[in-house]
């Protein structure tokens, strides 16, 4: 082990001794077998905007479980944002904590953006300040991160498994300080069209068009993921983008617009054990729904007015 990674250890062997959100917690909380499950894209420091959206449709649709797509930090123009990042992640750690007491599973996955916090290797579009990036690390690690989540036939990620990039048993647990090593190694996999040396990209870090698309996994073709922004949610294919918060900064008043339309992605799996129990319901379902018969989509009130508003409130502007 070198000095870097024994720091690291020291580092979230401390971390470790607050509060953390584990599987096992959970399912003493929860005896029962998920049947509705919310996918929620990218956050990138709007989870005090987004989650009250989530959970509203939570409610109303009487969801079990929910699964965050990544990416909690960072946005342009906020590096220096400090008051930002630090009410953006202890909002997300008590919103995390308020729905595991409901009842709600949270499973909270890994993005590009997140890891570089976890291995203490700042980038250009990391917070600047140091005592903060420090703390969003260790804010990161608590709220219980791991790389890939299997729900029935898809497996779920922050940017996908392209070709050549195999599934291993550790992509499905809780990421520990022993992890980092192998974090670091997903996160300085980056594919040639997000500016690295690779055909394609890490499970952080594949595009969904030019790698994903271009060059699918044949052994998991069905797919969800968030890392490469979209308009909305298309149902169209077995491979599912649903990076729909998006917002682009831009110079004159309101010096943001919306780029996704704020869509969430519903998996609803009675749906998948009732309607697909025979072959000829699954012939019928791949080819008029690519495999997709148990998702569906779920439109909120992203994109209003009001929304604007409070992005305006929370970020800088650049001028």
């Amino acid at each position: 082990m070198n000095k870097k990674d024994k720091l690291e250890v020291t580092i979230f062997e401390k971390t470790a001794k607050k509060k953390r959100f584990s599987a096992s917690e959970f399912s003493e909380k929860r005896k029962v077998i998920s049947l509705k499950t919310l996918l929620v894209g990218d956050l990138h420091l709007k989870s005090r905007i987004i989650l009250p959206m989530v959970e509203e449709k939570i409610n109303e649709l009487d969801c079990q479980r929910v699964i965050l797509l990544g990416d909690y930090v960072d946005a342009h123009g906020q590096n220096a944002n400090v008051e930002l990042y630090n009410a953006e992640l202890d909002n997300l750690l008590n919103w995390k904590s308020k729905m595991v007491s409901k009842g709600i599973e949270v499973i909270t996955l890994i993005g590009n953006h997140d890891a570089p916090y976890l291995i203490d290797e700042p980038k250009s579009f990391s917070i600047f300040n140091k005592k903060c990036f420090i703390e969003t690390g260790e804010k990161l690690y608590a709220l219980g991160l791991q790389v890939a989540y299997k729900l029935d036939d898809y497996i779920v990620s922050h940017a996908g498994f392209a070709w050549g990039q195999d599934l291993q048993e550790w992509h499905f647990n809780l990421l520990s300080s022993s992890d980092m090593g192998l974090i670091r190694a997903l996160d300085k996999h980056v594919g040639i069209s997000r500016g690295g040396k690779y055909w394609v990209g890490s499970p952080i870090w594949a595009d969904y068009r030019f790698e994903l698309k271009e060059n699918p996994n044949p052994h998991i073709l069905k797919q969800i993921v968030g890392h490469t922004r979209q308009s909305k949610i298309s149902l169209d294919s077995s491979l599912i983008g649903i990076d729909t918060y998006s917002i682009l900064a831009k110079k004159e008043y309101p010096y943001f617009e919306f780029y996704g339309n704020g869509d969430l992605l519903l998996h609803d799996n009675e749906r998948f054990s009732t309607e697909r129990n025979n072959l000829l319901s699954r012939y019928t379902d791949l080819l008029l729904h690519g495999g997709n018969d148990q998702l569906s989509v779920v439109k909120t009130n992203w994109g209003t007015p009001e929304i604007m508003e409070k992005i305006r409130a929370n970020f800088h502007v650049e001028i």
